[in-house]
C-alpha cells in the first residue's frame, strides 16, 4: 500500500484536486477536514461556533488568531491536533486497505505534522495566488480577512518554507479554472499513478501465487507424513 499526501495553504485547491484525482483514477482519498469535523461535533461542540451551514464546527476567530500567531501555542496546538487525528486516520487507512485499496491519498493543510508523514511515498504541494485563495476561503468557509491572514502566518510557522524548498515535493500551480485543474489531475494520474497501480496489481498477483504454492507445499508435506 502506498500513501500519497496532498497539502498546501487554505484555499489552494487541495480538496478539489484530490477529489478529481480520486474520481478519475479510482484511488481512495481521506480528507483530514472530514475527520476533524467529526471530532469537533463529538467532543468540542459547546466550544464551537456555527458555520454558514448551521453546524457548530467553526473555531472562534479570536482564538484561532491567537493560536496561529504565537509560535509556541501554535506548536502545541499542532501536536494536540495530530494526536486527535491519529487514531481515526489510522482506522480509516486500515479500512481502505482492507477494501483492497493499494493507493490512498491523504489531504491535509498541516500534513507535515501527521504521524504518517514519513511514510508518504509522494507529496503534492498545491500553490495558488493569495487573492484567489482569499476569495475562495471567504466564500467557502465564511472567514474574515484577518482569519485568512492568520492561516497564512500559521503556514510559515508550520515549516511551509521547508516544503517549498524540498526538491522531492511535487509542486502544482493552481491558477486555473476547475476544468484546467481536472485536466492537470488526469495528467498527474497518467504520469505518476497509472503505472503504480499496475505495479501493485502485479505485486498482489505474485503474492497470491506464492501463497498458493505454500499451501500446496504444506498439503504435499502432510500427504508425505501420512504415507
Amino acid at each position: 500500500m502506498r500513501l500519497i499526501g496532498i497539502t498546501g495553504k487554505a484555499g489552494s485547491g487541495k480538496t478539489t484536486f484530490s477529489d478529481i484525482l480520486a474520481q478519475k483514477s479510482g484511488i481512495a482519498v481521506v480528507h483530514i477536514d472530514d475527520i476533524l469535523k467529526e471530532i469537533k461535533l463529538k467532543y468540542f461542540r459547546p466550544l464551537m461556533k456555527q458555520d454558514k451551514h448551521g453546524e457548530k464546527t467553526k473555531v472562534d476567530s479570536r482564538l484561532k488568531t491567537i493560536l496561529y500567531s504565537n509560535k509556541i501555542l501554535f506548536g502545541m496546538f499542532m501536536k494536540f491536533r495530530a494526536k486527535l487525528i491519529q487514531k481515526p486516520l489510522e482506522k480509516r487507512i486500515q479500512e481502505l486497505s482492507d477494501e483492497k485499496n493499494r493507493i490512498i491519498i491523504i489531504d491535509d493543510i498541516f500534513l507535515q505534522y501527521q504521524k504518517c508523514y514519513p511514510e508518504l511515498s509522494e507529496i503534492f504541494l498545491m500553490e495558488r495566488p493569495f487573492i484567489d485563495r482569499r476569495q475562495s476561503i471567504r466564500e467557502r468557509d465564511d472567514l474574515s480577512k484577518e482569519e485568512v491572514v492568520a492561516c497564512d502566518i500559521a503556514h510559515y510557522k508550520g515549516n511551509y518554507k521547508n516544503l517549498l524548498n524540498n526538491e522531492h515535493i511535487i509542486k502544482i500551480q493552481n491558477n486555473k479554472t476547475k476544468e484546467e485543474l481536472t485536466r492537470l489531475a488526469e495528467e498527474v494520474y497518467q504520469k505518476r499513478f497509472s503505472t503504480m497501480k499496475e505495479r501493485y496489481r502485479e505485486d498482489v498477483n505474485e503474492k497470491e501465487q506464492q501463497q498458493d504454492k505454500n499451501i500446496i507445499q504444506r498439503v504435499n508435506n502432510q500427504k508425505g507424513e501420512v504415507r
